[in-house]
């Protein structure tokens, strides 16, 4: 598990996934095209739609990526349909699971996002957990967190002989080996932009992106 997830566990295993207020679900039929799922997406600023039947019960979730995959493989967004496109029985939490459990789901599986299931039963989708999200809300926390740690480490070290400037420096050293490694050094030599010309197709943009 990844540092930030483990420094998460260590601080609060009460916390649902309903605490990290998920986003109100878009959803499209399975016959829906694929630009009409866009066009829902952009309505209401959203990168995520689910699919559901008839009679409600989930079928499968479409992002930006998936619309973007079309797109590149020389697709037609107005006719394929989200059945085709989609990612079919998606991996999803309950609204009560641990919000803990279900970052880490995330970050292990590479998730971006999950739809989110009542306590009980298999519908309606109560909303999308995104990833942007579960992390802002993780690193707020862990932030509050170290800064409550900071103070009394500086305290302590300080009663124990350190000038208040050697205590705030060995706290400092403590916090930055924390958030070791950066992400810089994790990319390494994947920082590099993507570049276009302006008069590329939206076709040719994505099939970049993805290449």
């Amino acid at each position: 598990r990844s540092g930030l997830v483990q420094a998460l566990m260590s601080l609060s295993s009460s916390r649902t996934v309903a605490a990290l207020r998920p986003r109100p679900a878009l959803a499209v039929e399975p016959s829906s095209s694929v630009a009409g799922a866009a066009a829902r997406m952009r309505e209401k600023n959203a990168d995520a739609v689910i699919v559901v039947d008839a009679a409600g019960e989930l079928l499968g979730i479409i992002t930006d990526t998936d619309i973007a995959r079309v797109l590149a493989e020389g697709g037609d967004p107005s006719v394929e349909t989200v059945e085709v496109t989609m990612t079919a029985s998606p991996r999803c939490v309950r609204s009560t699971d641990a919000a803990v459990d279900a970052l880490t789901t995330m970050v292990e599986k590479r998730f971006r996002h999950l739809p989110v299931l009542p306590p009980s039963g298999s519908s309606p989708v109560v909303g999308i957990l995104d990833m942007r999200a579960c992390l802002y809300d993780a690193i707020a926390r862990l932030e509050r967190h170290l800064s409550h740690v900071s103070s009394a480490m500086s305290s302590a070290l300080s009663r124990s002989g350190l000038t208040a400037a050697a205590a705030a420096g060995t706290v400092d050293s403590l916090v930055s080996k924390l958030f070791t490694p950066t992400l810089s050094e994790v990319l390494g030599e994947q920082l590099g932009a993507v570049s276009i010309a302006s008069d590329c197709s939206v076709a040719a943009a994505a099939a970049a992106v993805r290449a």
